[in-house]
């Protein structure tokens, strides 16, 4: 069950649509790949790219990844300077 600042991330994103979504995947109480499903299943947020952000660049958490469609992947250590260009390539052009 999400906490309440995980449940107001995903009912923000529900009710903003915003072009991405970019998560960790290991939340405080639930995998980020769990509140990625439940975007999924909300017809507002279904078709929005999602970004998962993790140091858990493992195989088995880039697979977990994987079964979420329409979704990325970028490990951790974050640098500032290559993010946005790692971001962009997951945007839409059409938005």
């Amino acid at each position: 069950m999400p906490t309440i600042m995980e449940t107001i991330g995903i009912d923000i994103a529900i009710r903003k649509k915003p072009d991405i979504i970019i998560i960790d995947v290991r939340l405080s109480d639930i995998r980020g790949t769990e509140a990625a499903k439940i975007l999924r299943q909300d017809k507002e947020t279904a078709d929005i790219p999602i970004v998962f952000v993790t140091a858990s660049v493992m195989a088995d958490g880039i697979e977990e990844t994987k079964n979420i469609t329409d979704s990325g992947f970028i490990g951790k250590s974050i640098n500032p300077c290559t993010f946005a260009k790692g971001i962009s390539q997951f945007i839409r052009k059409d938005n």
